[in-house]
Formats: C-alpha cells, structure tokens, sequence
C-alpha cells in the first residue's frame, strides 16, 4: 500500500514465492483501484449510465464481485455458492444494491 491508502501496482520485477501470489497482488491491486474510482464519484453519478450499454460504475463493481466469485471460488474451489449468477439481468432487476453493498463484497 501507499501512504494514501492506495495500493501500487505491482512491478513486474518483484520477487514472489509463486504465481498464485504474483496474481492476488494483481487481483488486489485491481480491486482496490475499481473501489477508489467508484467511491471518487458523486453519488448521483455511480447509479448513472454514460453508455450505451447502460452500465452504471455500480453495476459493474457487483457485476465484477461475482464474476471473481465464479471464477476464483466457484469455478476453482467448487463451493456451493448461493446465487452464482446474481449479477444477470433478472436479478439486477429483482434487486437494486447500493454501492456500499458492492463494495463490501469487493473488500471480501
């Protein structure tokens, strides 16, 4: 971490004890920027589109909560995770989660 709280990105040259850590220094460092960028926001701007797509900054932090969580603990550790697909349309619709709630999973 940097004294702003921030995470650095991880230079390539450093040495690791394995993959596995090189890439949850990736992983952590990624996360923790898609945090700050979201959180740097007004507030009516993280529920807001800019896009075609109409992706909102907080759509696509829960949106990225569960794709990590299928990939890295249902796709590789195979839990039994509850809702793995949350992120769909339906469920979008089903449930409007505030960015507090999205990024406290994220931190997880």
């Amino acid at each position: 971490m940097v004294d702003d709280g921030s995470v650095e990105f991880p230079a390539p040259t450093k040495a690791a004890a394995s993959r596995m850590e090189v890439l949850l220094d990736y992983l952590d460092y990624f996360r923790a920027t898609i945090i700050e960028k979201v959180q740097s926001l007004p507030t009516r701007d993280v529920h807001a589109s800019r896009l075609p797509s109409g992706w909102t900054p907080a759509g696509l932090l829960h949106h990225l909560t569960f794709v990590e969580r299928r990939w890295l603990e249902w796709g590789f550790e195979d839990p039994q995770l509850p809702n793995p697909w949350g992120d769909r349309l339906r469920a979008r619709r089903r449930r409007r989660r505030g960015m507090s709630t999205a990024t406290e999973a994220k931190r997880a």
